[in-house]
């Protein structure tokens, strides 16, 4: 409990000292976006801070560090929620069910989530919020999949760790009509990759993906990445980072890291979401319409005036909570 505290304490910390910047210069120049209330771009300008230690320290001392500081995120959605840590085949993860009940494969839906992080941090903990959010909403049971990470293990550990995953959970009885693929940012991408893989591989497919702003190609072409580099907590210095270390001896097209380049054809209907003013939006769009012309069902969602994974931001943007209520409507049928 001590260290909990301290956790909190650390973050109330930093957002203090983010929302002392972002009223300075909002003073002197105005705001980041002329849309963006306060909140939100002391929100933003957190995690920029948070990001740009990247540079400062090695991945692992860094991820542990990101570990404690969005743990203490608040969730009010986690609240009614509890957490079952398992593995599926050997890949540890947590389900999250309702508070009383049991976690079972055989039973109604199944959301199997895959966090972002640039495929070298993030965990089920960091994406407690966004994983309650869809427990909750979509009325379904979630297990949270904590898949190896770069650079300790490059590609294609993610992808094989995601792969056996579902597919354990297919061996535990559970229906592929029943289960809903998601994931955001890496794990968006990691989603789609590892939906071409049981594709190729004849496994039966789920019911669909939930795709939350999807790192679709990491060779970092896309005109975005410079154009909203200045509104984006993600930056290019970080994508860069991360794309060597996870990419290892792999090139950065292959279709299994960068799946924008891939055969989307058979794939299962599709939920994405994207943010306007995000790094990887150019690449987001090219995958909504490569995707119709494979064939693909897609619904697509854009946040305007939004950065990468805006939905994440629902207690704090009107946009963002009312964008999260769509894509849950659309991918699981409640709200």
């Amino acid at each position: 409990r001590c260290r909990t505290l301290k956790t909190m304490l650390r973050f109330l910390q930093s957002y203090a000292s983010a929302l002392g910047r972002v009223v300075i210069r909002r003073r002197a120049i105005g705001p980041i976006c002329a849309h963006w209330s306060v909140p939100f771009e002391t929100a933003i300008e957190q995690l920029r801070a948070l990001m740009a230690l990247q540079s400062t320290m090695p991945l692992p001392a860094f991820r542990q560090h990101m570990e404690r500081t969005l743990q203490a995120i608040p969730s009010l959605a986690s609240r009614s929620l509890r957490t079952h840590a398992d593995q599926l085949g050997h890949v540890p993860g947590e389900w999250v069910v309702p508070k009383g009940q049991a976690p079972d494969p055989k039973r109604g839906r199944i959301v199997l989530y895959l966090h972002g992080g640039a495929y070298c941090f993030g965990s089920p903990r960091t994406h407690h919020d966004i994983v309650a959010q869809l427990a909750t909403r979509g009325a379904v049971q979630v297990f949270s999949v904590a898949y190896r990470l770069a650079p300790e293990h490059p590609f294609p550990a993610a992808l094989e760790d995601a792969c056996a995953a579902y597919q354990a959970l297919l061996a535990r009885g559970t229906d592929p009509a029943q289960i809903v693929l998601a994931g955001d940012s890496a794990g968006g991408g990691l989603s789609l990759s590892t939906l071409l893989w049981l594709r190729d591989h004849h496994v039966p497919l789920p019911a669909r993906a939930l795709l939350f702003s999807p790192w679709v190609d990491l060779t970092l072409q896309g005109d975005s990445g410079v154009r909203n580099n200045r509104y984006d907590y993600f930056a290019n210095r970080d994508a860069i980072t991360c794309t060597k270390a996870y990419l290892g001896t792999a090139q950065a097209n292959h279709p299994l890291i960068s799946p924008l380049f891939a055969d989307l054809t058979g794939l299962p209907p599709l939920v994405i979401s994207g943010g306007e003013l995000e790094m990887i939006i150019d690449e987001i769009r090219q995958l909504v319409e490569r995707a119709k012309k494979a064939g693909v069902s897609v619904e697509y969602i854009e946040g305007a005036h939004m950065p990468h994974n805006h939905p994440f931001f629902h207690l704090i943007s009107n946009t963002a909570k009312r964008d999260l209520a769509q894509l849950v409507a659309c991918a699981l049928g409640k709200s």
